[in-house]
């Protein structure tokens, strides 16, 4: 009886070990819970960085027609119709 009694107990404790270890909710998955949390933390701050930084220059841009057009002019090549725009292409060195 005792026999059978001890061996149900071990029975018992080696499935609570399992789970404690490796069942649902275990250390194992919580660890894996906190790695991805602190990923997806990471990643929330960079994006909330970026928009802070996009929001600043739609201000920049609604503000300041000139930034505006400043833009158009570097990145987009934009001239007025009464300027005449003139490349300088440089001539590179020839390796011997």
């Amino acid at each position: 009886m005792y026999r059978l009694l001890l061996v149900l107990l071990g029975v018992c404790f080696i499935w609570l070990q399992y789970r404690l270890w490796w069942g649902v909710g275990s250390f194992h998955e919580i660890h894996q819970l906190q790695q991805n949390l602190s990923l997806l933390q990471e990643t929330i701050q960079v994006s909330e960085e970026r928009n802070l930084k996009l929001r600043m220059d739609i201000d920049n841009l609604k503000q300041n027609g000139g930034v505006l057009e400043e833009l158009a002019r570097e990145e987009l090549g934009l001239i007025k119709s009464d300027e005449y725009f003139f490349r300088v292409i440089q001539k590179r060195k020839m390796k011997k």
